[in-house]
């Protein structure tokens, strides 16, 4: 594959410097954004339905009539032709995504009759896999169980969890071996069921699996309003007594309070996005190991986002900030958000505006999260006709530095002066002949102008001027170099 080092020359922009440069990411897809050939759900939007490698190819469920799939992204936002999905009849009403280490994928949902849970998994070109199961199928045998997500022990084993309804909804979780048969050993023969008298609903959204294979799961619980719910397991399937009550954490919150997406930190601590109040308000919130709210984090616990309607999905920094996806039903300011804390639980400053970030897309829901290196990327649905599902991925931190003298890549690009005004040098070299593009985009991922479209440069070293349009406002802008009609890299430039 053809590579161009990226690198910028900086004059006259410390104060710019303190700031989180970010955006849509110019590179992939059209502007930062992919919409897919799969629907959303008409049911609930909440869960994983994607899966972000670390290469930066995507993975994403979906349903397409009275079927589900799978599609494959790669780094780029262009199907992978070499990924054919296996359609699975289904009514679709919920999907979940889980890839093991060995490139295979386990896609969940709900069978077409008999309001049962299958599991499939697929190889790494999207053939069933028939060492799976029965022919690349594995079913749960529980009736009623409707399906969150699926995920994938650091041992192998297949856990998938749900709600299972009869006439009230209760917290279920069934567990595979990695062959497809049911692990006797977990739980009662494989199934594990809460169903707390004083409640009529639990349901289980998002897990994870802690250092010591201990399963952490999160979601809601309610009678009449609704409560955070954290449970944690022991291996075997039983609850860890060492977690809150009995293994379970019941928090209110504010009162009617929901939880979507969990993470933890590297220290044991345990961070969740969802909402609460009676007018819905985003929310962070950190417990303890041993489940009792992080008191020192945000408001003794919480850190609350009231500009936002709830958080859906959330990743911790090797620095450990936190940064969440969320939905705003202001569709006038944007209605996808990405929000940054710093590891205390306020808001970090130098992101976006008061720590909240948005982008303009009406009439979607964003759903989840995947957050690879500086690479955000956010799956969402439309909320009105076709359920069509959407994705974007944002740079989080835009290439931006001094030059490094002592960079051997080859060949590279420069930009000086910067801050730009009207006018700035562009200089960079290439290893071999090729059509070359520059354009520049805004922050979120709209095209502003072209530069140069599908000329023609010789190998060696090349420098020239470019102008800036009347139009182009002072701001933050991100230039996209394209080699050979694709797009290989974007970097952040100032005009002042």
């Amino acid at each position: 594959m053809k590579k161009i080092a990226l690198c910028l020359t900086l004059v006259g922009i410390a104060g710019f410097l303190s700031a989180q440069t970010l955006g849509l990411d110019a590179i992939f897809g059209v502007n930062g954004k992919v919409v897919t050939g799969l629907n959303g759900i008409s049911g609930s939007p909440y869960g994983i339905d994607f899966v972000g490698l670390p290469d930066g190819e995507i993975m994403i469920g979906g349903s397409l009539a009275d079927y589900v799939g799978l599609e494959k992204y790669d780094n780029a936002g262009a199907l992978d032709p070499m990924f054919s999905t296996s359609l699975i009849a289904s009514d679709g009403l919920e999907v979940g995504v889980a890839v093991q280490k060995d490139g295979k994928v386990l896609l969940a949902a709900e069978n077409p009759v008999g309001l049962s849970t299958f599991v499939a998994r697929m190889d790494a070109f999207g053939k069933l896999d028939p060492s799976f199961g029965n022919g690349g199928i594995a079913q749960t045998s529980v009736t009623h169980f409707w399906v969150h997500n699926v995920f994938v022990q650091s041992d192998g084993k297949v856990v998938v969890f749900g709600d299972e309804w009869t006439n009230f909804s209760s917290f279920s979780a069934v567990r595979f071996l990695s062959n497809g048969t049911l692990d006797s050993s977990f739980a009662t023969n494989g199934k594990l069921s809460i169903d707390l008298p004083d409640y009529t609903y639990e349901v289980p959204i998002a897990m994870l699996e802690q250092p010591d294979h201990k399963l952490l799961f999160v979601g809601t619980i309610r009678y009449f309003t609704g409560n955070v719910l954290l449970v944690r397991i022991n291996p075997d399937g039983t609850r860890d007594d060492t977690f809150g009550e009995g293994g379970l954490v019941i928090d209110p919150i504010e009162g009617n309070s929901s939880a979507y997406a969990l993470a933890l930190q590297p220290d044991g601590k345990i961070l969740l996005t969802g909402d609460t109040g009676p007018n819905p308000q985003a929310i962070v919130a950190r417990y303890l190991s041993d489940g009792t709210r992080d008191l020192g984090f945000g408001n003794e616990g919480v850190q609350y986002l009231p500009e936002l309607y709830e958080g859906v999905g959330i990743a911790v920094f090797p620095d450990g900030k936190i940064l969440t996806a969320n939905w705003s039903t202001n569709a006038t300011l944007g209605n996808l958000a990405l929000a940054q804390l710093l590891p205390n639980g306020q808001r970090d400053q130098a992101f976006g505006d008061n720590g909240v970030f948005r982008i303009i897309n009406p009439g979607m829901h964003p759903r989840a999260l995947s957050l690879i290196g500086n690479k955000a990327t956010v799956s969402a649905r439309k909320l009105t006709g076709t359920n069509q599902k959407q994705l974007f991925r944002f740079l989080l931190d835009l290439n931006v530095g001094t030059l490094n003298p002592n960079n051997s890549v080859e060949p590279s690009l420069w930009v000086y002066p910067n801050p730009i005004a009207e006018q700035f040098t562009l200089k960079f070299g290439l290893t071999q002949k090729e059509q070359v593009g520059i354009h520049l985009f805004d922050m979120n991922g709209k095209q502003v102008q072209s530069f140069v479209q599908n000329q023609s440069f010789e190998q060696g070293e090349h420098e020239i001027n470019l102008f800036c349009a009347d139009h182009l406002a002072a701001g933050n802008y991100a230039l996209s170099l394209e080699v050979a009609g694709k797009k290989l890299s974007s970097i952040q430039i100032v005009k002042r």
